[in-house]
């Protein structure tokens, strides 16, 4: 079994950009979709989305993701709950199954800094 993870954030460093999204969904070892887990956006401040370079503020506002971080009202930890929650339904025991995704070693950095129960 794999866990997926893919996270959209302000920026690239844990310290000073925040993760805006979550989705996860766990395969069988064939890359098969046992089960998709939500897709959460999380609420930012001014502040926050302040602090996105041009490039990344360009490529959410193309995505429609800041519209959606504007509508949402789910704080980080609430997504950081419902996503532990997925995983737990799927996984019994921690740190049995590899986390994968693209670019999971910046994914990972995130998760470590802001949830690190997951």
């Amino acid at each position: 079994m794999l866990a997926w993870i893919d996270l959209e954030m302000t920026g690239l460093d844990p310290a000073r950009h925040t993760i805006v999204e979550i989705a996860c969904l766990v395969t069988d070892d064939d890359l098969t979709i046992l089960d998709e887990g939500p897709d959460l956006v999380v609420h930012t401040s001014a502040e926050q989305r302040a602090g996105m370079d041009e490039y990344v503020r360009a490529m959410h506002t193309r995505s429609g993701l800041v519209a959606d971080m504007d509508a949402s009202s789910l704080t980080l930890a609430e997504a950081g709950v419902q996503t532990l929650a997925f995983l737990r339904k799927h996984i019994h025991e921690p740190r049995t199954v590899p986390l994968a995704g693209n670019s999971i070693g910046t994914d990972r950095r995130f998760l470590a800094a802001q949830l690190p129960e997951i």
